[in-house]
């Protein structure tokens, strides 16, 4: 089970305070975007290799699409904002 995503976007990477990362992504130097959340949900092992995730991805574009706005409405964003 990973670590909680609420308010996951404009939070560093590896941050998450009660959670174990991978040490690469406990050293990874970004703040989640939904274009970085793009990317990692599109290839996580790719992304970032050699994170310990064993989450295969979200391939459909229109899914990825789905949880993205999700995870930017459950930070806190309102339509309009668009983090860079």
């Amino acid at each position: 089970m990973g670590p909680n995503l609420h308010k996951i976007i404009g939070r560093e990477a590896g941050t998450r305070a009660s959670y174990s990362y991978s040490d690469v992504l406990g050293e990874a130097d970004f703040v989640w975007t939904p274009a970085k959340l793009q990317d990692w949900l599109s290839n996580p092992r790719g992304f970032l290799p050699g994170n310990n995730m064993t989450f295969a991805g979200v391939h459909r574009p229109r899914d990825r699409t789905a949880v993205i706005a999700y995870l930017m409405l459950e930070s806190g964003y309102e339509p309009g904002d668009l983090p860079e």
